[in-house]
């Protein structure tokens, strides 16, 4: 295909296709999309697939590769503001023997697009790519398998991946690119990638080829996980270098460590939040995208948008939309490292008309928790050491969609919290004043008040209060009568407060007052005069 295809109209109107199935049996090379090969000067642009299932079985006979992408199977040209949810899926069929023509025979796997060898821009990919070899070949089926791109070429710049990505028996799995020889700039990726019997797995890129890959200004956050039958794995990089200023959550994605050399860097969900500019880790993310040296900006194009101090960067970019990528990272103020009993809630960011359900980790399983139905979830004893996660569940376009949150940090067992000082008992209209004076708590997170209806602060117990991102040590709340549910008297209260210590990594201490209450009601006057 060498012209233009667009989904939006003359009125500015962006319109989506729907329900894309593909099922195919290919004896040789093969491009396998909406669109098979995107040629050279051939644009696809402003194009949105909805619940496309996409399925490959590459028949061994004759080599050569076989590229699987939901918008296109090979793109020589530009891919640019499009995007795609839902499923594609890649396998070997044949015998499982070794020779010249299964070392030559390889699948590029991508949610958007399987090889890229032209230019890939502001664009994204929810769908998941799941790869499947044989068993018995010792990881001889040849994968590159990405949650935006299987193998990539070319640049990718200003887009991300947030859907799954899978594979087993084979190599090459990365949660935005399998196998990269191009460059990729300003980019992101935030679904879970994970491996049985792989090899070269990583929360971003699978493989980097050292001498002529370059990766720069971009991040991973998702889970990363191998079978003990898979090797070289990391949280950023399965292996490779050639990177530069590009970062790797250490709590979300399960991993310490990664290939990259020095430009890769893991750290916590805090320090990669933290940055609301371009400043500190984020200095060099202000690149000039689209190599036109505008003025305006110095010349660079602002790809960025760094929210709250609680938020990850996400794209602005072209028409990517900052609403729907903060959807890919809902959390709460105390989602990095929640504790037992502090309610855990999604960001206003998520649709309106979603349906939730949690889930909690164990030994890598994610299995749903009972009766954890709504938008706030308290955790459990049972949860302690555990990582969280809720699921939504929303309408889009007339297509049911699924949505996950980032995976919370492993939760604060009640045995850690401290104690702070005696409190004075409360009464309604009369202002508290609760302070912290741990050593070195110089660096405080945010603030909570509670009220629960018993002393063991377990019933019928509500947030009174927003988090109090004041950074300062100290915090006030004042008891009201109110109506109902919202009154505090003959209720009990509490605070929490999160703060880092002497802690160069400023991952977050808990401290709670004791518990205040029952709540009493304002004093009356009495009578006056002689």
């Amino acid at each position: 295909f060498t012209a233009i295809f667009t989904g939006k109209d003359g009125a500015g109107n962006y319109h989506t296709i729907a329900n894309l199935f593909i099922n195919v049996s290919a004896t040789a090379g093969s491009a396998l999309g909406l669109f098979g090969v995107v040629g050279s000067g051939g644009q696809v642009k402003d194009v949105g697939l909805l619940n496309v299932k996409a399925v490959l079985t590459r028949v061994l006979g004759n080599p050569g590769n076989s590229g699987l992408g939901s918008l296109a199977g090979n793109n020589q040209g530009t891919v640019s503001g499009s995007y795609a949810t839902g499923a594609v899926s890649a396998s070997f069929s044949g015998a499982a023997t070794l020779d010249t023509r299964v070392l030559k025979s390889l699948i590029d796997i991508g949610g958007l697009v399987g090889f890229n060898n032209g230019t890939v821009e502001s664009s994204y990919s929810s769908a998941s790519a799941t790869a499947t070899g044989r068993t018995g070949t010792a990881r001889n089926d040849n994968f590159r398998a990405g949650g935006l791109v299987g193998r990539n070429n070319g640049p990718i710049n200003a887009s991300y991946a947030n859907g799954r990505v899978q594979i087993s028996n084979g190599v090459f799995a990365g949660g935005l690119v399998g196998s990269n020889t191009g460059q990729i700039s300003a980019c992101y990726a935030a679904g879970a990638v994970s491996a049985v019997n792989g090899k070269d797995i990583g929360g971003l890129v699978g493989y980097n080829w050292k001498t002529t890959a370059r990766i720069t200004a971009s991040y991973a956050t998702g889970l990363v996980t191998a079978d003990a039958n898979s090797n070289t794995s990391g949280g950023l990089l399965g292996d490779g270098k050639a990177i530069i200023d590009i970062y790797w959550d250490t709590g979300t994605t399960g991993q310490s460590a990664s290939s990259g050399g020095t430009g890769a860097v893991g750290k916590t969900t805090r320090q990669l939040q933290t940055p609301t500019g371009y400043t500190g880790i984020y200095a060099n993310w202000d690149l000039d995208i689209d190599g036109d040296a505008t003025t305006g900006e110095g010349g660079k194009d602002k790809p960025w948008h760094f929210g709250t101090a609680h938020q990850y960067p996400v794209l602005q970019y072209g028409n990517l939309s900052v609403e729907q990528q903060r959807r890919n990272f809902l959390g709460a103020d105390n989602w990095g490292a929640p504790a037992v009993g502090d309610p855990v809630s999604v960001s206003d960011d998520a649709p309106a008309s979603a349906t939730w359900k949690w889930q909690r980790e164990s030994g890598g399983v994610w299995s749903y928790i009972d009766d954890a139905e709504a938008s706030t979830y308290v955790p459990v004893a049972a949860d302690a050491g555990k990582r969280l996660r809720a699921i939504a569940t929303y309408a889009e376009g007339g297509i049911t969609q699924t949505l996950t949150t980032a995976n919370t940090g492993a939760v604060v067992a009640l045995s850690s919290v401290t104690a702070g000082a005696p409190a004075p008992l409360p009464v309604v209209g009369e202002k508290l004043r609760y302070g912290i004076g741990a050593a070195g708590a110089t660096d405080i997170q945010s603030w909570h008040w509670r009220r629960c209806d018993d002393l063991a602060m377990t019933l019928n117990c509500r947030a009174v209060t927003a988090a109090v991102l004041t950074n300062k040590a100290h915090s006030e709340y004042t008891p009201t009568a109110g109506a109902g549910d919202a009154s505090d008297v003959n209720k009990y209260l509490q605070a929490h407060v999160y703060y880092a210590a002497n802690d160069a990594a400023k991952t977050w201490t808990r401290a709670t007052t004791p518990v205040m209450g029952p709540v009493a009601a304002a004093a009356s006057s009495g009578p006056t005069g002689s």
